[in-house]
């Protein structure tokens, strides 16, 4: 244990942890745009509607502000990547959409993320890949369950 009550292992998960966040948000860039554009790409391709999706239910889906998200997606409008257009119901907002070359690039995107797990899968097999699913998502559970019950003693305090 050190100074500051953690091990050595505790600092290597984080690490770890780290790591493969600072991979991940790689990824894209080999496409030419960042991780916060194509997650941003992401939510409006989800949208259900022939319209489009509005610029606060993707800030609300990001957890940013609508001025954050005006911002990036004045960059990906600039290169061609998505449409804006007022909403005809409500002259105040903003709908937004993919273009062609928008849906191509998320499909060059998601077709590298799946060469990358068909890679993880070749080079661990797929037994040890199934122990990793497993265990991360334990992980992930246990995790969540601490920083929720955290905050929820903390929102306890403030009442």
């Amino acid at each position: 244990m050190n100074a500051n009550g953690g091990t050595a292992e505790d600092f290597e998960l984080a690490e770890r942890f780290h790591r493969m966040r600072q991979l991940m948000v790689r990824l894209p860039w080999k496409l030419g745009i960042s991780h916060s554009e194509f997650c941003t790409m992401n939510i409006i391709s989800e949208s259900d509607s022939e319209d489009g999706i509005s610029v606060s239910h993707i800030a609300a889906a990001l957890e940013v502000t609508p001025p954050a998200v005006s911002r990036m997606l004045k960059s990906l409008e600039e290169r061609g990547l998505i449409e804006r257009r007022v909403n005809a119901f409500n002259r105040r907002s903003t709908m937004v959409r993919l273009t062609e070359n928008g849906e191509r690039l998320l499909d060059a995107a998601h077709k590298g993320f799946i060469g990358l797990m068909e890679h993880i899968g070749d080079k661990m097999g797929e037994e040890h890949l199934r122990e990793f699913n497993v265990l991360y998502n334990e992980l992930l559970n246990i995790m969540s369950e601490y920083i929720y019950d955290k905050e929820d003693r903390s929102d306890d305090k403030n009442a």
